[in-house]
């Protein structure tokens, strides 16, 4: 994420877990008017100005590297905290460039979705194209499975390994039951279950008219499969399939294991569905398309993320309100939450937490963050000093005031200008 060597008058004065401010990478100050913050965030805002190429975010990805990925309606775009690059991606061979989803599989390969002309799959300098359209991406804890017209993909090492026998319909959905059979939902209805090379036919889902519906997610809770589509959520219990206490007028895009029940994404925004009953979370209304395949993210104290069509809501509450229609929300490595618009931008919320670190004193001109995570500090007339896990030691006497020593460099002996949150 961004990161930087930020040049400070007077005592040093670091944001715990905000990473660092690279000279020009952000707007100084308030981000004029486009983004509303609750007490206790800062935003950092970059546009076209600051190199962004196009205005059309879709989505918003982070690889193991600390690298920003962009969906856009031009490209994919890469953020190292310095600048915006425009991947070459002309070894994919693919004929668009409009990019529409995002997803890292958890062998550090980013996976991008382009609009109905197949997908791309990159990490460090190798890049390949693949000619199926995704229709899905469906994260896992292991793996990441990828939804096609033809049937459901495992993306592994770059490449799409078959989990399914070729299929005749459009898979928008898959899960494992608790034997670790699996199940994919299809357009028109189809509730199919992989059996060997076979794909055997489950109950037909269909409206209160009768006619069949998508079925766009499925998950299970160790008893039963949920299944939801375009006319609300359904119960797999004992081959019987039986609708959902909630309204059959939701079209549920996503389930998102919550406790004892689930988050579902639907077109009204997020829901919380319980075996016996649902209702709808406050504060999160007309959510943008990707927040209905990502309803809700649960941060490690418990706090429920939603998106509203214009906010960031936190447990029901806004927490930033921005001018133009939000697109998609990633919380980074470090705790940083990243959010596109439509309008071209990319914002980086963070706490206002400051700390005034010990042996900081004096005038601060350089930070750097190496590969490792520390954190290196320059001072008129001081030490060079290392901040590691918030404490600071000095390593070595800094050059002529006004002169930044050499960088520190990362494993491959290069300096890493990049910082992550």
């Amino acid at each position: 994420m961004p990161s930087t060597a930020l040049c400070l008058a007077g005592p040093l004065a670091l944001a715990l877990g905000l990473g660092c401010l690279l000279p020009g990478a952000a707007h100084a100050g308030p981000p004029g008017g486009a983004v509303q913050l609750e007490a206790g965030f800062v935003a950092e805002r970059w546009t076209r100005e600051d190199g962004i190429p196009v205005n059309g975010l879709t989505d918003v990805a982070q690889t193991a590297d600390g690298m920003i990925w962009l969906a856009t309606y031009g490209g994919l775009v890469r953020f190292d905290g310095l600048r915006f690059e425009v991947m070459d991606l002309s070894r994919a061979h693919l004929p668009a460039n409009v990019f529409t989803g995002l997803a890292v599989a958890p062998d550090g390969w980013l996976w991008a979705a382009t609009e109905n002309h197949g997908l791309v799959s990159l990490r460090g300098g190798e890049v390949s194209g693949h000619p199926q359209a995704a229709t899905a991406f469906i994260e896992q804890a292991d793996g990441l499975w990828i939804g096609t017209p033809g049937g459901l993909f495992d993306a592994r090492d770059g490449q799409l390994v078959p989990l399914s026998p070729p299929s005749p319909h459009t898979i928008l959905a898959a899960c494992r039951d608790a034997d670790g059979r699996l199940w994919l939902g299809a357009d028109q209805g189809h509730l199919l279950r992989v059996e060997g090379d076979r794909l055997v036919a489950g109950p037909r889902v269909t409206g209160a008219d009768g006619e069949p519906v998508d079925v766009l997610a499925l998950a299970h809770d160790g008893a039963r499969l949920w299944v939801g589509s375009q006319a609300g959520l359904f119960l797999l219990d004992g081959g019987q399939l039986v609708a959902h206490p909630s309204p059959r007028s939701l079209a549920v895009h996503a389930l998102v294991a919550d406790g004892d029940g689930f988050i579902a994404g639907t077109q009204t925004g997020p829901w919380r569905m319980t075996r016996g009953e649902g209702r709808p979370l406050p504060g999160a209304e007309a959510p943008p398309f990707s927040a209905l395949r990502r309803p809700g993210l649960r941060l490690p104290g418990g706090a429920l993320l939603t998106l509203d069509r214009h906010a960031l809501v936190r447990d029901g509450l806004p927490v930033a309100t921005t001018t133009a229609p939000l697109t998609a929300l990633l919380v980074g490595r470090r705790g940083a939450l990243w959010l596109t618009t439509m309008a071209g931008e990319l914002i980086r919320l963070q706490p206002r937490d400051i700390e005034l670190l010990p042996g900081s004193e004096g005038n601060t001109y350089g930070l750097l963050e190496d590969r490792q995570g520390d954190v290196w500090v320059a001072s008129l007339g001081g030490p060079v000093r290392q901040l590691r896990g918030g404490r600071s030691s000095g390593m070595a006497e800094s050059t002529t005031p006004g002169r930044s020593p050499r960088p520190p460099t990362g494993p491959s002996g290069s300096a890493t200008p990049a910082c992550a949150a």
